[in-house]
């Protein structure tokens, strides 16, 4: 028996070819076909990929020229007379911007001594940014409860306070002679304890006297307290004299802690020493 191979890929094409009939439309009918069948057996056993694209020209057509980033198509007038590619439009670039300066400020005040008492001398005490700068000026108005007292570059206040008196400070910095920043800060003058001091000390026929000097800054009366000392020593609270009989046996240093107490509360502690060499 006589076998028939089966026909090939081109056989079949030209089989298709003679089943047409002629004319243009049968042409053009076989060239498609023909096209798409290549293009089927073309593309078999490839991946597929999206991301690349297919330009379409006419036959003769030169390939179309790449386009740059910075650059953009435009269609050329008349239909089949190609494209024309033109620079993108870019604008002039931007200046940068410096860095804006900015002026000296006062960002924090405090008071030395704080909390302050009767007769303290008061120091302001400034933070901020850019203060050590070349021309930057810092003033200081002062001014106690109500009225101004002192208008100066001085931190320091050069004016008596006392007890319940209200200070404050405004505190403003300039460069180039116009205000650049200001703070104001205030506090509350507090009660001042009393001071002592020995005035006076005497050692005769065996007895050992001394004379305090008890002051209040606010002119509070103060009570007088012996804390501790040597056996038989008394302190009077009137006239500020400690008096103490010493012991014929006593030799060495002793020391004496005194009291003073003022109306508002407010302690002094005092502390001497007293050195006995023998009679």
């Amino acid at each position: 028996m006589m076998t028939m191979d089966s026909p090939s890929t081109a056989d079949k094409i030209m089989m298709s070819k003679r089943s047409f009939r002629s004319g243009p439309a049968a042409i053009t009918s076989f060239a498609f076909g023909v096209g798409l069948c290549l293009a089927v057996l073309a593309g078999c056993g490839q991946e597929p990929s999206f991301a690349q694209a297919t330009e379409v020209r006419q036959a003769g057509e030169a390939p179309a020229p790449a386009i740059a980033a910075d650059q953009e198509e435009v269609a050329s007038p008349g239909a089949g007379q190609g494209r024309a590619v033109i620079p993108a439009e870019q604008g002039p670039a931007e200046p940068e911007t410096p860095a804006e300066e900015t002026g000296p400020s006062v960002e924090g005040i405090a008071f030395e001594p704080s909390p302050p008492v009767t007769g303290d001398t008061l120091k302001a005490t400034v933070e901020g940014n850019g203060l050590d700068r070349e021309g930057v000026k810092v003033f200081y108005r002062w001014g106690v409860n109500d009225q101004t007292v002192q208008d100066s570059e001085s931190p320091v206040l050069d004016h008596p306070v006392k007890k319940g008196d209200y200070v404050w400070v405004r505190v403003q910095v300039s460069e180039s002679n116009s205000t650049s920043s200001s703070l104001s800060h205030c506090i509350f003058v507090g009660n001042a304890p009393p001071t002592i001091k020995v005035v006076k000390e005497a050692t005769e026929n065996g007895i050992y006297q001394a004379t305090l000097d008890v002051r209040d800054p606010e002119g509070e009366s103060v009570a007088l307290s012996l804390k501790s000392g040597p056996s038989g020593m008394t302190v009077d609270s009137a006239t500020g004299v400690i008096r103490w009989v010493i012991p014929p046996e006593t030799r060495g240093v002793s020391r004496v802690e005194v009291s003073a107490l003022d109306g508002l509360g407010a302690e002094t502690l005092f502390t001497y020493s007293i050195t006995i060499s023998g009679q």
